[in-house]
Formats: structure tokens, sequence, C-alpha cells
């Protein structure tokens, strides 16, 4: 293993560098560079640098089995690299069967698992992990307030420098018997976690196993994506030129809002697409196509999907219009753990039918009963404290295969 840790705030660490003099001798890595053990990088209040391709480096292939974890700390803003290029050097080629994760704990400062500022990165291919988070911190958990919003970005590959036709291919892994025993184990299904920024070339992105979860921005030229073997994207496309054409063969397209233009698209007969609709219009998902969008027998289009990270609120303007508009959104979430909180906005007190349901199966007192003294209940028309008068019956859901979420009020009467 190969670390680098920043003992002191303000300390830059680079776990490993290959660089030339910088007067004009070059670090050249004739067959690639292996790497199938750890590479380790911590900083506090400063940039940390997993593996650094620097100055007049020429590495024609960077091969990982092992790990690249890169962590930052900082109030202010600074900067994670799991794998850095640098703007004169070279690295063409990358294959990944192993673990490129940067964790950045703060709210300002940006993680980039892949960064290439040299344009000379044209082939990725992934069979294992790739992860740019930035992690919320909060100084004191006692004080009830949140930490500032996340000003920064998590980017999983950066290569908005390359004029190259990228190509980014994400496949199933495979057992990997080089040399090693201990390789021989096949990993789970690979995963890009971040946003993906391609430049000016005519960049392919061929999906076909596991996840790329994050946005994904194609600049300038006759771009391509294809999704096959039931791999699953989620996130906004967006492309410059709208030379985009979608080929989603077998697998998921869930778009979270946002405006895309293509040229067309293909939907298989095993195919899905997914999209976010909003009354907001910013939010909503757009596509555009200035050719034919086809849909083959057998696939679908459906909300959004709920996804296992996803937080979930419901505003219900009364009692039980969350169940008539968003009830199945909801038992879906509740089935896979998701947290859902519904907050009613009025006692739904001019609703007979309504109020004598919540009269007779105190559903909203029982829940709020379970979330502290501080909340209160609905029972004859009165906002009451659980303190003072705790539910009589015990909690209901609408159906044996409903779990109830959290309930909260904010409840004033109607009319």
């Amino acid at each position: 293993s190969v670390g680098a840790y920043g003992v002191y705030d303000g300390m830059t660490a680079i776990a490993l560098s290959i660089e030339g003099d910088g007067l004009g001798s070059t670090a050249t890595l004739a067959g690639g560079l292996l790497i199938d053990s750890s590479v380790i990088s911590n900083a506090v209040a400063a940039d940390a640098y997993g593996v650094l391709i620097g100055q007049d480096a020429i590495v024609p292939e960077i091969v990982l089995h092992g790990n690249i974890n890169t962590s930052v700390s900082s109030e202010t803003a600074m900067n994670g690299y799991g794998l850095f290029i640098d703007a004169n050097g070279t690295m063409p080629t990358l294959v990944n069967t192993g673990l490129i994760v940067v964790n950045y704990f703060g709210e300002t400062g940006n993680a980039f698992a892949v960064m290439d500022a040299s344009g000379t990165l044209s082939t990725i291919t992934n069979s294992g992990n790739i992860t740019a988070q930035i992690i919320q911190t909060d100084d004191d958990l006692s004080d009830n307030i949140d930490p500032p919003p996340i000003t920064g970005s998590a980017v999983a590959l950066y290569l908005s420098a390359s004029s190259a036709n990228v190509l980014l291919e994400q496949i199933a892994p495979t057992i990997d018997t080089e040399d090693d025993a201990n390789d021989n184990v096949i990993a789970g299904d690979p995963r890009i976690t971040g946003a993906i920024r391609l430049g000016t070339g005519n960049d392919t992105i061929d999906l076909l196993a596991g996840t790329i979860t994050g946005n994904v921005s194609f600049g300038a030229g006759a771009d391509i994506f294809n999704v096959n073997n039931g791999a699953i994207y989620t996130g906004q496309l967006n492309d410059t030129d709208g030379l985009l054409p979608l080929n989603i063969t077998n697998g998921q397209l869930n778009l979270r809002g946002g405006s895309v233009d293509i040229t067309q698209a293909t939907f298989g007969a095993s195919s899905q697409l997914s999209v976010l609709l909003s009354g907001v219009p910013a939010e909503t998902t757009f596509i555009e196509s200035s050719g034919t969008v086809t849909f083959l027998a057998g696939a679908e289009i459906v909300p959004l999907s709920v996804e296992p990270e996803d937080r979930i609120i419901v505003l219900a303007p009364r009692p039980e219009d969350e169940i008539l508009c968003c009830g199945g959104i909801i038992q879906k979430a509740v089935s896979m753990n998701v947290p859902v909180k519904i907050v009613f906005l009025t006692y739904g007190d001019s609703n007979q039918w309504s109020f004598m349901m919540y009269r007779k199966h105190p559903v909203f007192a029982g829940c709020l009963a379970t979330q502290g003294p501080d909340k209160f209940f609905h029972r004859n028309g009165i906002m009451r404290a659980v303190q003072d008068e705790p539910p009589a019956a015990p909690v209901k859901s609408f159906h044996p295969s409903f779990p109830v979420p959290a309930f909260q009020s904010f409840a004033r009467p109607v009319g």
C-alpha cells in the first residue's frame, strides 16, 4: 500500500506521483501502471491526490485492480482527486476493476474521482466502482441547525478538456486470474456515482452492466448513449449541440428532470423510460428529438422510480390527499425502507368522511404519538398535544401491506 496523510491542516497530500523534472525530461512508464493494492490520500483544509500523473509524465495505461481512496475534510473550498492527469501529462487508457472513491467532508469544495486536465484520456473501461461524493458536516449535532447547503461538485469523470473521441464502457466484472489467487473473486455490480462531464469529441457511453447515477453532460460532437444488458442510468442528460441518439436496448433510463435535445431514440422490448414530472416546469423532464423516437412492443414508460438513497416528503392539503395522490409512490418507498414524511397542512375537517375515518381509526394520532411529545394529534376537530391526551387506539394502516410512514402536521382549520 501507498499512503499520504496531511497530519497538519493545510498540508497537501499526494500518495503517488509520476512526473518529469520540469526541464524537458520526461518520466515514461512504457508498459503502463498496474495498481494491485491500496493508494490512500487524506488531507485537512488542503487538496489531496491519490494518483497524480504530473507534468511530462507519459503513462500509456493504468490498470487498477486495487483501490484509490481519497478523503478531504475542509470548511473552505478545496479539492479531492482520486486520479489526476496534469495538463502536461499523458494517459490515454484507464481500466478499472477495483475502486476509486473520493469523499469530501464539507460543503464548498469539490470531489473528482477522475480528473483529466490533459485531454488525453480517451478510453475508460469500468467493471468496478468509481464514486465521488460530498458529505455535509455538522460540528454541533445538538443545536438542531442543519449544516450549510452543498455548493461544491461531486464529479466521477471530468473529461471536459478533451477533444478526442472518448469511449466510456461499463461492463460486467470477470474473474481476475492474472497472478494473484486472492484476486479470483467476482466483484459486485459495477457502478459510477457522480457527474460525468465530456468534451467536444464524438463521445460514446456504453452502459452494459450495473448503474451510472449522476448527471451526464455531453459536449459538442456526434455523441452516443447506449444502455443494454439490464443496466440502469439515473440522472439528467445534457448535450450541447443536440447530436445525441439514445439506444436503450435492455435496461432503464431514469431521467430526473432537465432538458435534453436528441436526434433519435430507440427503446427495446425490455427497456424502461422513467421521467420526472413536476408542477414546477424547471424540475420536469423535457426531451426534444429532431428525429424518430421508437418504442418497441414491451417497452415501458413509467413515473420515475424510487431509489434506495432517496428521501421523500409528501405535502398534503388535508388528510387522505396523500393516499389519493401519492399512495402508490408512498407504498413503494416504504417497502424499500426509504424514509417518507407526510405533512398535513390543514385539519381536513371540511371533509366529513375523512374526519369520521380519523375519529374512528386515529392513524394520524397514533403515528404522531411515536414522534414525541412535541407533536400533535387530531381528535374531535381539535389539535391536542400527545402528552395531554394520548391516543386511545393503536396505529392502523390503510391496508395490511401498507406500512404507515411518519406523519407531521402544521395544521389549521379549513374554511
